[in-house]
């Protein structure tokens, strides 16, 4: 590289933060543990997007190297789940596992095999001698074929002739599939009378397909029709249900209210009666009694007097009970309630009758039209045979 080369490192291995500075032929001298071999190892790691994790230095969670030269500016994020490059600032994420972006090889920092053995060209590892120190002429020989690329024009010559070996033999099976392609061709001669039945089978389907739409509205007609007979046939039994007239109702329900009214009349009077029930057990006082005693005697004779005058008014207004001429046929107030909800639920069963012989009458306006349009059907759309009955 003639241009020189800026490094920096972070958190790799036992590195928390480095620069190096390289320009032309660069070695790294120094004792022992200053981090020499961990900078040559995070070089590698960036350019060759190195797998796993355990190079990250203790306690940190990521580790960082940049490398910026002319024409590449390169940054490598090594976290766990969060591996990327920035390259020239664009950002690259998904990265296959050990290979870096195409960008890097590009720039010129790439691995050149020699023989079975792969070098990099950039740097050597430490303990390793550079590249040309140890190789025997074959090996340089393949350096230098694999620099200039004329290995790669080997190749590309045995593939075209590879490949022309091949175009030749496709040729040949392609010649035999036309000779079979123009004997197919032959039995397509009346493709187009072919084409017109087709198209009127086409016509045949949608014709069919409008027939089998208006016979699944008849279904479901009849399916509706059907219904509304089971329900008529339920309702049957409404004719077995015997109602009173309206008129005797009315009247037992008026007697129902008078008797009641007249009830608790009745037991409010015996209530006050029960109190007078007392009277006889009233002593008559003796001479030399006080006329305390006496007023206070008195006074409680008054106030009986009063109500037992009250409650002979109250009698008085029972006299008239015996003038009314009850029913022949009491009922209870239980019967009573019982008729009152008969006479709701028939007032409902009404409603829902006229309800239901409007749908009837509905259903039977609809049953004369599909009648009509069934009698226009001569043959069946379904099975092709002949109608020789109409629906009833």
């Amino acid at each position: 590289m003639k241009n020189s080369i800026k490094v920096t490192i972070k958190n790799y291995e036992s590195i928390g933060y480095a620069e190096l500075e390289i320009s032309g032929f660069t070695t790294l001298l120094g004792r022992n543990a200053l981090g020499k071999s961990s900078s040559l190892r995070a070089i590698d790691a960036a350019l060759t997007n190195k797998s796993g994790m355990d190079f990250i230095k203790w306690g940190e969670k990521f580790c960082e190297v940049t490398i910026k030269t002319e024409g590449l500016d390169l940054l490598w994020h090594k976290e766990q789940g969060n591996n990327f490059y920035v390259i020239n600032n664009k950002t690259y994420k998904k990265i296959g596992r050990d290979t870096p972006p195409t960008q890097v090889s590009d720039a010129g920092f790439k691995v050149v095999k020699v023989g079975t053995e792969k070098i990099n060209l950039n740097y050597a590892e430490q303990f390793n001698p550079l590249f040309l120190v140890d190789r025997n002429d074959t090996k340089t020989a393949d350096l230098i074929t694999s620099i200039y690329g004329l290995d790669k024009l080997y190749k590309a010559i045995s593939l075209c002739n590879i490949e022309q070996r091949d175009n030749r033999d496709q040729l040949r099976i392609r010649e035999k599939d036309l000779e079979i392609a123009n004997k197919d061709l032959d039995r397509y001669k009346d493709f187009d009378s072919i084409e017109k039945g087709v198209s009127d089978l086409g016509d045949l389907k949608r014709t069919y397909e409008e027939k089998e739409s208006n016979l699944d509205i008849i279904q479901q007609y009849y399916d509706t029709l059907e219904t509304l007979i089971r329900e008529l046939n339920s309702l049957k039994k409404i004719k077995e249900i015997v109602i009173p007239s309206s008129d005797n109702l009315e009247n037992l329900n008026k007697c129902y209210v008078e008797l009641n009214t007249y009830l608790n009349e009745y037991n409010n009077l015996n209530k006050e009666i029960q109190k007078l029930s007392k009277v006889k057990d009233l002593e008559v006082p003796k001479e030399g009694t006080s006329i305390s005693e006496l007023i206070t005697s008195y006074t409680n004779v008054g106030r009986m007097h009063t109500q037992y005058s009250n409650l002979l008014m109250e009698c008085e207004k029972l006299k008239i009970i015996q003038g009314i001429k009850l029913p022949e046929d009491p009922r209870s107030p239980e019967d009573t309630d019982r008729l009152d909800k008969y006479y709701k639920n028939l007032i409902n069963l009404k409603d829902e009758l006229l309800g239901i012989r409007a749908d009837l009458k509905r259903a039977k306006e609809e049953k004369k039209l599909i009648e009509k349009e069934l009698s226009s059907f001569s043959m069946c759309p379904l099975c092709g045979s002949e109608i020789t009955e109409q629906v009833s």
